[in-house]
């Protein structure tokens, strides 16, 4: 792996800490119907014909797992991630079938027209530089085969999600951090995403892009163990964790609802679009 940025520095440092933790904080999303996982998951046709399916940027393997228990016949599963702390564990929840590679997106070493199906949940908009992933991507994928990201979203306003992201940036302002600038600014927003995946850049136009709300309602113990996963963990300092630890009880106390429950919801974006045939 090539020398890496502050950024991946970053990521791989928090990964190492905390393997597994995207998905353990999307853990209850589930209860709505609705995980990332999910989302995703229904997205890879379910046909005897051979598939095969990239997760880039696969973590702990949760969106590898779900397909695997489809058990369906043809389906070739590989999971890519930069992590090795993330594919160890991945390799611990999957079936030995499923092939792993330590590598970045940006450079996979896949096959050329090889992929049916490229996935990848809330990692898209933390890959810098971007226009090389994309590039991957497009090389990967079989004419008319299929890439879809969620990528983060609006702020949901009113409940903990926001309260807690403001506690944290205080935080980071009090304590005069300099986080690391984490993916390329274009995937923040919609038109910024549709711009990337151009038909220059091998895509059929127009592609889909549609606001999902993820739900991560649950106790207060639930929910916290959802926010304090989130990479703000990774910039504060250990005081600073623990004054956000403090913050967030006070925040989950004030929002809980009769029965016992706190409202906590994700603003994310799916993108979905195909490989131009010509």
């Amino acid at each position: 792996m090539p020398d890496l940025d502050n950024a991946e520095a970053f990521l791989l440092n928090f990964h190492a800490r905390f393997a597994g933790a995207t998905s353990d904080a999307m853990s209850h999303c589930a209860r709505d119907g609705r995980s990332p996982y999910d989302v995703l998951a229904a997205l890879v046709p379910d046909t005897a014909k051979p598939l095969t399916v990239l997760d880039l940027a696969c973590g702990d393997g949760a969106l590898l797992q779900l397909l695997a228990r489809r058990e369906q016949q043809g389906l070739h599963l590989v999971g890519v991630d930069m992590s090795p702390h993330e594919l160890e564990r991945a390799r611990a929840n999957l079936p030995p079938q499923v092939e792993l590679r330590l590598e970045r997106a940006q450079q996979l070493s896949l096959d050329e027209a090889s992929v049916d199906c490229v996935l990848c949940s809330l990692a898209l908009m933390l890959m810098d530089p971007l226009d090389p992933v994309v590039g991957s991507i497009a090389r990967v994928l079989k004419p008319g085969g299929i890439f879809a990201a969620l990528v983060g979203g609006d702020m949901v306003r009113g409940d903990a999600w926001e309260a807690f992201t403001d506690a944290a940036k205080s935080l980071l302002a009090e304590e005069g951090a300099l986080p690391p600038s984490l993916g390329d600014s274009r995937t923040r927003k919609a038109h910024g995403l549709a711009s990337v995946f151009s038909r220059e850049a091998g895509f059929g136009q127009p592609v889909s892009i549609e606001d999902i709300v993820l739900h991560l309602d649950g106790s207060v113990e639930e929910v916290k163990q959802s926010l304090m996963l989130t990479y703000f963990v990774g910039m504060l300092s250990p005081r600073g964790v623990a004054e956000l630890s403090a913050r967030t009880d006070a925040i989950l106390q004030a929002g809980c609802r009769a029965d016992g429950t706190v409202p906590c919801s994700l603003g994310v974006r799916l993108l979905r679009c195909v490989r131009r045939r010509t």
